[in-house]
């Protein structure tokens, strides 16, 4: 293996350490780092964006009155791409129900032929995030202001 010194390789057949290229380490904290922290992270705070963007609505929803009503539809519509993306691509609820390879980033490409929606739907900073750190801030951000406007109206009083 080129690019080590080669008192590198007495010291690894000493101990455990295993001598990895750069390439090769990148590769593997990836995949560590997107099973042991992108997907639960996504899934634990932006889970309640899922509860509202799933098809049925939450239970809150009936209490609210008409015009509440006709807001939490509008937040929404407007939020119900990003959410059910999230969900089929980087929740935990999906790992469970098949273990495909994820997206590779930037998911532009991808979404904007594939999903209706996507372009109008999903801010730019999670579309063409090229890093996975970049497009976990850029999902939260996006999804954490999703919530609150989702909570706004479920907390509006209809007295």
């Amino acid at each position: 293996m080129e690019g080590f010194q080669s008192g590198a390789f007495t010291s690894a057949e000493l101990t455990n350490i295993r001598l990895v290229t750069w390439q090769a380490f990148q590769s593997e904290f990836e995949a560590s780092w997107i099973k042991h922290h992108l997907v639960p992270t996504i899934t634990e705070r932006l889970d309640p964006l899922f509860t509202y963007t799933e098809p049925l609505l939450p239970r809150q929803f009936e209490r609210l009155d008409e015009a509440s009503k006709r807001e939490f539809m509008e937040i929404r519509k407007k939020h119900e791409v990003f959410g059910t993306i999230l969900v089929m691509l980087f929740s935990s609820y999906a790992r469970m129900i098949t273990q495909r390879a994820f997206h590779t980033l930037p998911l532009r490409a991808e979404l904007v032929k594939g999903v209706a929606g996507a372009e109008r739907f999903i801010p730019d900073s999670v579309l063409d995030a090229t890093g996975y750190s970049d497009f976990l801030q850029a999902a939260l951000a996006h999804g954490e202001t999703a919530i609150r406007e989702f909570r706004d109206v479920l907390r509006q009083d209809p007295g």
